[in-house]
């Protein structure tokens, strides 16, 4: 686990390797789920949590220095008293995003194309995934990152690699699992153009959507942090004026006066050059 100090003698916890906080595979359902479904998701997480947790501080299979080190930890006493010290919500990075007639993808993040008065605003963040799914794969099995190292048993070492020969005299078993998803890139700084709000014409013509965002999964991962939510929410709120004011569709208004009124109140349209990159 990552475990960051923050004020008043408390810990901000996160995931941390391949076997962490992370409950992984266990959120698939969620998105469409009814209520009785997102809450026994919920329960789930909430136990394994706490089961990593007990598991790190009581197991006899660790060694005594783990399991002291843990046990100084602790719920926070002046926390969700009502709810046994435990938060009321799980944390839900993403679930329904909408499909417009445009989707911002990696491609937009990583091109650093200007967009002129199609941009909004600017964001900055890393494609930040933590693993979707553990799967099971057979030895030397998988094409990895050339950048993958140590070499997980399921991938295919590099040719001439040392690892080759390692690998046979190993006698490795049928079997391993391996988590799948985990992506920690930074795009540097990037556009974001009013495109990624919009529903498809055909389908919605008064509706702006600044946090369910069109967009891919990887997409979403670097658009889905509060400074971006605040500028698409801000630009979101002077559009619906606009296409109110005009009678016509949010996808119609007309972009340079959008553009020159967040010009006037300030929000950045566009990053340095020397961010672009």
């Amino acid at each position: 686990m990552n475990i960051g100090s923050i004020p008043n003698s408390k810990t901000d916890i996160n995931n941390g390797g391949p076997m962490s906080t992370d409950c992984i595979g266990c959120s698939w359902g969620y998105p469409t789920g009814n209520i009785t479904t997102r809450n026994a998701i919920i329960e789930y997480h909430k136990t394994y949590t706490q089961g990593i947790l007990w598991f790190l501080g009581n197991d006899p299979s660790l060694n005594m220095t783990l399991r002291n080190n843990m046990k100084a930890y602790g719920y926070c006493a002046d926390e969700y008293k009502d709810n046994d010290y435990f938060p009321y919500q799980l944390y839900v990075r993403e679930s329904r995003r909408l499909i417009g007639d445009s989707v911002f993808t990696q491609m937009n993040a990583t091109s650093h194309t200007p967009l002129g008065v199609k941009s909004i605003g600017c964001g900055n963040y890393n494609f930040d995934s933590h693993n979707v799914q553990r799967v099971a794969c057979k030895p030397n099995s998988i094409n990895c990152h050339v950048s993958s190292k140590p070499y997980h048993p399921c991938c295919i070492p590099p040719t001439g690699s040392a690892l080759i020969e390692e690998k046979k005299a190993a006698a490795p078993p049928e079997l391993y699992v391996i988590n799948e998803g985990d992506v920690q890139v930074n795009p540097g700084s990037f556009e974001i153009p009013y495109s990624v709000l919009l529903p498809k014409k055909v389908e919605c013509v008064n509706l702006l959507v600044p946090v369910c965002a069109s967009s891919s999964h990887i997409g979403y991962c670097c658009l889905r942090l509060e400074p971006q939510y605040m500028i698409m929410g801000h630009s979101a709120g002077i559009a619906a004026s606009i296409a109110f004011q005009n009678q016509i569709a949010v996808q119609d208004i007309d972009l340079q006066q959008l553009n020159k009124i967040l010009i006037s109140e300030q929000q950045i349209l566009s990053p340095p050059p020397k961010m672009m990159q």
